[in-house]
């Protein structure tokens, strides 16, 4: 690089090396005072004092037990009847609909009315098995209207276990085909 080359790149540069060499100033001050601060003890730095009446070389007679953690709230669940479509890609049977007297039952009755719906044959059979905190149960539902290619599946059950946290609904049907479909209804 020639003389020149060096004095128009010192020229372009000229504020980034200004700018440089003042940072590098400013930090050196801040550093420098710092440790002065702290060698003359001017500057307070947070203390932490732990009290123990205790003396030394015996133990504690009562070791303090931590607060206990909170119960997380289950999560509201609708109040009232309940109808939700089903939407299932190539299974056979078919469930399409179900409606529920209640998704709520504390502890006490639910009726349950499944929509089934089969091209390849005849629905022999719907389930519902409900999975709740402590247990799971299978209920078999019964047909109560339409036909075995296309009804509606009942059952009636009483719900004997809590479900603050884990309430799973899963429906089964099987046709004479030997076909089976499920679908899970995770309530909580």
């Amino acid at each position: 690089m020639t003389v020149q080359g060096v004095k128009d790149f010192i020229i372009r540069n000229q504020t980034a090396f200004i700018i440089a060499g003042a940072s590098a100033v400013i930090v050196v001050l801040v550093l420098g005072i710092a440790l002065i601060a702290v060698k003359e003890k001017s500057i307070a730095w947070p203390r932490i004092t732990v009290q123990n009446n205790t003396p030394a070389g015996s133990v504690p007679s009562s070791i303090p037990t931590p607060s206990p953690t909170p119960t997380p709230t289950p999560v509201p669940l609708a109040q009232g009847p309940q109808t939700y479509s089903i939407s299932q890609k190539d299974a056979t049977p078919v469930m399409y609909e179900v409606w529920f007297s209640t998704i709520d039952p504390k502890k006490g009755m639910q009726k349950v009315n499944l929509k089934v719906r089969d091209k390849a044959g005849n629905v022999t059979e719907a389930v519902t098995i409900i999975k709740t905190d402590n247990k799971a149960e299978e209920h078999p539902l019964s047909l109560s209207s339409g036909t075995n290619k296309d009804g509606a599946w009942m059952g009636e059950w009483s719900v004997n276990d809590s479900y603050n946290f884990n309430f799973m609904i899963t429906f089964q049907a099987k046709d004479d085909k030997g076909n089976e479909s499920s679908v899970d209804l995770t309530v909580r």
